[in-house]
């Protein structure tokens, strides 16, 4: 069972099975709203923010959030994508999510990424594979304290128009 604490953005992974052993992790990642930082919809994300190298793009299913808001058919809802984006050379990823809520004329985009160190690889057990995104996606209201986008990683999408009224939070510390 995965936990999720909002002020540090980890999810605790509690004792987790890998053969005979519990393991106690943390899993960090980021989730961004895209909806804020660009005026149309981007395409994909161009390279690794990390190390520049090429990434991976895979369907995935969606989160347990957008999930949830598939099954209300009274919202009118639509799916438009769930991908994962992986790097092969540094294990950097991301998984980005776009649905909408025709009846409430809400449409949502979030990206959320990964840290690259330790999170990349996968705890095993002798049955299965857990990546850490899979982790991740189980929280109902992951996206409930999305942030707004950075410049860094708003300008790694290809074809997105920046909203002009939008300006890069202030970070303290």
């Amino acid at each position: 069972m995965a936990f999720f604490d909002p002020l540090t953005r980890k999810v605790e992974l509690a004792h987790y099975k890998a053969g005979n052993m519990s393991i106690e992790t943390f899993i960090k990642f980021a989730v961004y709203d895209l909806r804020t930082y660009f005026s149309k919809q981007p395409g994909d994300i161009r390279c690794c923010p990390v190390c520049g190298s090429s990434l991976s793009r895979s369907n995935i299913d969606p989160s347990e959030c957008v999930s949830n808001d598939l099954s209300d058919m009274r919202l009118i809802p639509m799916h438009d994508f769930s991908h994962l984006y992986e790097c092969r050379t540094c294990k950097w990823w991301a998984v980005r999510e776009s649905w909408s809520l025709c009846e409430w004329h809400k449409d949502f985009d979030f990206l959320i990424v990964g840290e690259a160190e330790r999170t990349g690889t996968a705890f095993e057990n002798t049955n299965q594979k857990v990546m850490p995104w899979n982790l991740v996606l189980q929280n109902e209201h992951l996206y409930a304290s999305a942030m707004p986008l950075t410049d860094v990683l708003g300008k790694l999408f290809l074809g997105g128009e920046k909203n002009s009224q939008y300006s890069e939070p202030i970070r303290h510390g």
